[in-house]
């Protein structure tokens, strides 16, 4: 409860001041082992060429919006979303998956939720996640269980059995947000001064629905 808590906060807070989108799977490639490395190597820098690579099998113009880095106990997981405006406005929405475990790499199809995610600015991403992560871990992340997202020009990082939340910027990895409860009500800047993070209404409800 606890871990779904988290990953359904971070995705509201993840889409705070962008539109977001409201995934759902449709159906899922058949896994192919084609990334060589070392798991131990493979970060969102590294991944993100062999999951360009990927989708431009299936969108002739990908733009990544997203980046999520899964560290769970049963998966070790890197999620790239790509997408792609079509003629008739629609988007298509194309998640590449690279499993750091077994080096398999698959794909879902999601469906377009009505809203439009803004673009990663690839330019701005400087700091890969093994360094925000850092960044974090001196800031007092202890859970090797955890949920890093990389939105616009932030990343995100929860840990998913330690409540606590960060935001880090993705070029000078200044923390702009630290939460220590799961409903991230309970919130600091980087100098500890309190930030009051207000949840909508409809997220409110979901959250009471958990309870």
């Amino acid at each position: 409860m606890k871990k779904l808590s988290l990953f359904l906060v971070t995705l509201l807070l993840v889409g705070c001041g962008s539109q977001s989108i409201s995934p759902q799977l449709l159906n899922e490639s058949q896994t192919q082992k084609i990334f060589t490395k070392e798991p131990s190597s493979v970060t969102a820098k590294t991944a993100y060429p062999i999951a360009l690579q990927e989708v431009k099998k299936l969108l002739s113009n990908p733009q990544l919006f997203e980046i999520d880095v899964w560290k769970e106990s049963d998966a070790d997981s890197i999620h790239f979303g790509f997408m792609q405006k079509n003629t008739n406005n629609s988007y298509q929405l194309i998640r590449i998956i690279i499993n750091r475990q077994t080096s398999e790499v698959s794909h879902e199809t999601i469906v377009d939720g009505g809203k439009i995610p803004t673009p990663v600015d690839l330019e701005y991403w400087k700091l890969d996640n093994e360094e925000i992560l850092k960044i974090a871990q001196d800031n007092g992340l202890k859970d090797q269980t955890f949920l890093a997202t990389l939105w616009e020009d932030t990343w995100h990082i929860s840990g998913l059995k330690q409540e606590l939340y960060f935001q880090i910027d993705s070029q000078n990895g200044t923390i702009k947000m630290i939460c220590t409860d799961p409903y991230l009500t309970q919130c600091t800047n980087a100098a500890h001064n309190p930030i009051k993070s207000a949840l909508s209404s409809r997220f409110q409800k979901k959250l009471n629905g958990l309870k």
